[in-house]
């Protein structure tokens, strides 16, 4: 079976929570450094070169844990629906050439990509997101919204051809928690 083939099965219910449980571990012992007040703890978080400071609730921090499994739930919908890594390629493409020779505009093409495969799921997680995290108006239109978008792009590219390998898997949505921690922070 070659890669246009696969076909990625959802997650089971045990391996989500499995999964919940792994990246709540990790981002208490990795990121947790101390309690804000009685309900908001702060996080001291590092992606990719970036390094920032968040306050979350447990709460928050839950229902972001899940929306990064969703997200990688929809990813793994849009690539069995057919958009593989010949059209994610062919998307780079298009983007790369409508803005070449304009340096400035490089923070962009990732969104261009990205609305190649954006669908009615992931805008609906996104707007879930930006309920946690607290954040809307010109802030989310500006800062946050290109920040999410650009990672679950990222993870998309990385992933596309390895939802079945674990390992990705659980990286993709650690990298997406990040990312969507990265939505309301102070960077340091």
């Amino acid at each position: 079976m070659n890669k246009e083939e696969l076909h990625y099965e959802a997650i089971s219910e045990k391996v989500r929570e499995e999964l919940e449980k792994w990246l709540w571990k990790n981002i208490m012992e990795n990121a947790r450094t101390e309690e804000h007040d009685e309900e908001y703890y702060i996080y001291e978080v590092m992606l990719q070169k970036i390094h920032f400071r968040c306050a979350m609730s447990d709460d928050e921090m839950r229902r972001a844990i899940k929306c990064s499994i969703d997200i990688l739930e929809e990813l793994k919908d849009i690539r069995n629906k057919g958009f593989d890594r010949e059209k994610l390629i062919a998307a780079e493409k298009k983007a790369k050439e409508r803005y070449e020779g304009k340096e400035d505009f490089d923070p962009i093409i990732p969104l261009c990509i990205y609305a190649e495969f954006e669908t009615e799921r992931l805008d609906e997680i996104k707007s879930e997101l930006a309920d946690i995290m607290g954040v809307g108006g010109a802030y989310y239109m500006l800062i946050s919204n290109p920040s999410i978008t650009n990672g679950i792009y990222v993870v998309f590219e990385q992933i596309i051809d390895r939802f079945n390998e674990f390992e990705w898997y659980a990286s993709g949505a650690y990298f997406l928690l990040r990312c969507i921690m990265h939505m309301r922070c102070q960077e340091l």
